[in-house]
């Protein structure tokens, strides 16, 4: 039986590492959209300000990003973070994916440890709908 947890909205990372343990959260704005990702959940690291700010920008968005809406989340997000380019047709609202590429210089390495770089992961938070 496949083992699935809803973060029910929770901000947080989803970061993508075999555990056996799928995680879902409700996405894409008035879509619904229940995407599931195998990893492990962690509660977001970063200023709760960060969140906000993305939530403000990713309001019912639905389906993909494109490059100039990544630059503007790229923009708000921690300078550890970017959105994943790789995966930009697969993130919406409530489900970003992202990268953290350097463990160097990086001060929120600090939060999880014996993950390699570039460590990928799920940004996601409470859907708007």
């Amino acid at each position: 039986m496949k083992k699935i947890i809803d973060t029910c909205g929770e901000p947080g990372l989803i970061l993508l590492v075999p555990s056996g343990v799928f995680y879902t959260n409700q996405a894409g704005g008035i879509a619904c959209d229940h995407p599931e990702a195998e990893g492990v959940f962690m509660p977001w690291p970063f200023s709760p300000n960060y969140i906000s700010d993305i939530e403000d920008h990713l309001a019912s968005w639905y389906g993909g990003l494109d490059d100039k809406k990544s630059e503007e989340i790229n923009g708000l997000l921690p300078s550890e973070v970017k959105v994943d380019k790789d995966m930009l047709d697969d993130s919406m609202e409530a489900w970003v994916y992202v990268t953290m590429p350097e463990r160097e210089n990086n001060k929120h390495w600090s939060a999880w440890s014996g993950f390699d770089a570039p460590l990928k992961a799920i940004m996601v938070w409470e859907n708007s709908d």
